[in-house]
C-alpha cells in the first residue's frame, strides 16, 4: 500500500497516520519476549508464539503494521460507519489516584419510577474552568512545506505546540492534518522548513537517532491497533519489552498503573477480542502512555464511539494533561470533543493555518470557512453539484 492514495495525498484517511511506503501488513506480532505474569485463560490453550526480533521490527513498525491491518479490514467492510459494538459491557470506572476518575452508579429501576428525571445541565466549557498557561514550545514547525506531486499539502506552516497544553487540529479531510503530525516524529521529511522536538531538530535525524525521540511520543490510532494475539497486559507492556530492561514484575506493576488510570484495573488477562470499542480505545491509550511520554498524538480518538464513550475518552485526555503534564495534539472532526479537550484549536485549510485560538475565539471567527466547518454546513457550490443530479426535484410533475 502506498503511503498516499491518489484520492487523498494528504493522508487524512482513517489509520493513515503512521503508514510508511513499501510496507505490507502481515499477521499480528507474536508474544513478547518476556511476557508479564497473567492469569491462565478460562478455556483453551494458546501456543507459545515466537519472541519478536528487535533488529527486524521496532515498536513503531509493529504497531504501524497492526494499524494498517485494521484499516484494511475497515476498507473491506460493507461501507457502514463504524459503531461501538459491545461484546461485553464496559467495566465501571474505578476511582484512581491521581487521575480522579470516578464512576457514578446508574439509578435502580425503583429510583427511576419514583424520582422525576433531572434536566441535563451542561458542564461549563473547559476553557472557562482551566486554561493551561503556555509553556515553552515542545514541538515547533518553522516554514514547513510539503507537496505530493503537484499538490501542495503544507505551505510554509509556522506552528508551535506548547508544553503541557492540549492543541486540537481541525480541518476538512485531505487538508494535511495527519501529514502535519507525521513530520513531528520524522515519518515524513519537509520539502522546506525545519521541525523541532524538545529543542532538537528532527527533520535531519537518521532513523536510529529518531528512535530516542519516538520513545518520548505516544500515539493513539483511530482503531486502536491492538494485537489480537496478545492479551490486554501483553499489549500494554509491548513498548516496555521493546524499549526497556524492566523485569517482568516491574512491567506488570507499570501495566497495572496505566490500566487503573484509564479505568480498566484488573483487565490484564482479558483477550482483546472480548473488549468493547470504548475499552479497546482505553487499552490503546494505556499503551500510549506506558513509557511516560512527553507528548501524545491522537488520531480521531472518538471515531466510532457513541457520545457517552466519546465523553469518557475526552475526560481521559483532559485528565492526563492535568495530572501527568502530558502535552496532547489531537486531530479530530468532532467539534464537541474539540471544545472540551482544547486549550487551543488550530484550523488547517488549503495548506495554511486559517484560525488559531481557544474554543470561544474559534466559534466567533468571522472566517466563513471556519464557520461552515464548525457548524457542519456544506459550501453552496458543493450543494449545487448535488442538486444538479436532480433537475426536476424542485418542480415535481
Amino acid at each position: 500500500m502506498n503511503e498516499h492514495s491518489d484520492q487523498n495525498p494528504g493522508g487524512d484517511e482513517a489509520g493513515s497516520l503512521w503508514n510508511k511506503p513499501s510496507e505490507k501488513p502481515h499477521a499480528a506480532p507474536s508474544h513478547p519476549q518476556t511476557p508479564i505474569p497473567t492469569e491462565a485463560p478460562a478455556s483453551g490453550k494458546r501456543a507459545a508464539p515466537e519472541p519478536p526480533s528487535r533488529e527486524k521490527s521496532g515498536l513503531y513498525d509493529r504497531i504501524l503494521e497492526q494499524a494498517k491491518e485494521e484499516q484494511q479490514k475497515k476498507s473491506d467492510a460493507t461501507g457502514a460507519l463504524p459503531t461501538d459494538v459491545e461484546p461485553a459491557p464496559d467495566a465501571p470506572l474505578t476511582p484512581v489516584e491521581p487521575t480522579g476518575i470516578t464512576a457514578t452508579p446508574p439509578p435502580t429501576p425503583s429510583q427511576e419510577t419514583v424520582q422525576p428525571a433531572s434536566p441535563v445541565v451542561p458542564r461549563p466549557h473547559r476553557n472557562t474552568v482551566r486554561v493551561t498557561p503556555p509553556g515553552p514550545a515542545l514541538v515547533r514547525l518553522a516554514g514547513v512545506s510539503k507537496s505530493f506531486g503537484p499538490l501542495r499539502v503544507l505551505d510554509s506552516v509556522d506552528l508551535e505546540f506548547e508544553s503541557g497544553r492540549a492543541t486540537v487540529v481541525i480541518g476538512p479531510s485531505g487538508t494535511g492534518k495527519s501529514v502535519l503530525l507525521k513530520h513531528v516524529v520524522g515519518l515524513l521529511k519537509p520539502d522546506a522548513g525545519e521541525v523541532y522536538f524538545d529543542g532538537q531538530r528532527v527533520d535531519t535525524m537518521s532513523e536510529s537517532q529518531l528512535v530516542e525521540v519516538r520513545k518520548q511520543v505516544g500515539f493513539l490510532f483511530q482503531m486502536g491497533a491492538l494485537f489480537d494475539s496478545m492479551n490486554v497486559g501483553e499489549n500494554v507492556c509491548f513498548p516496555l519489552v521493546q524499549h526497556t530492561t524492566m523485569k517482568p514484575a516491574e512491567q506488570a506493576r507499570r501495566c497495572g498503573e496505566v490500566l487503573r488510570m484509564v479505568g480498566l484495573s484488573g483487565f490484564e488477562s482479558k483477550q482483546t477480542g472480548s473488549l468493547s470499542g470504548g475499552q479497546r480505545k482505553r487499552v490503546a491509550l494505556a499503551r500510549a502512555i506506558v513509557l511516560k511520554p512527553k507528548l501524545v498524538l491522537y488520531d480521531e480518538p472518538t471515531t466510532g464511539l457513541d457520545p457517552i464513550r466519546s465523553d469518557l475518552i475526552n475526560e481521559l485526555i483532559v485528565t492526563l494533561g492535568r495530572e501527568l503534564g502530558i502535552t496532547s495534539v489531537v486531530v479530530t472532526h468532532d467539534i464537541a470533543s474539540a471544545n472540551k479537550i482544547a486549550d487551543r484549536i488550530v484550523m488547517l485549510y488549503d495548506g495554511h493555518i486559517i484560525a488559531d485560538g481557544n474554543a470561544q475565539g474559534i466559534s466567533q471567527s468571522d472566517n466563513p470557512i471556519v464557520q461552515r466547518f464548525i457548524r457542519g454546513q456544506a459550501d453552496e457550490s458543493e450543494l449545487a453539484t448535488i442538486r444538479a443530479g436532480f433537475p426536476h426535484s424542485e418542480n415535481p410533475t
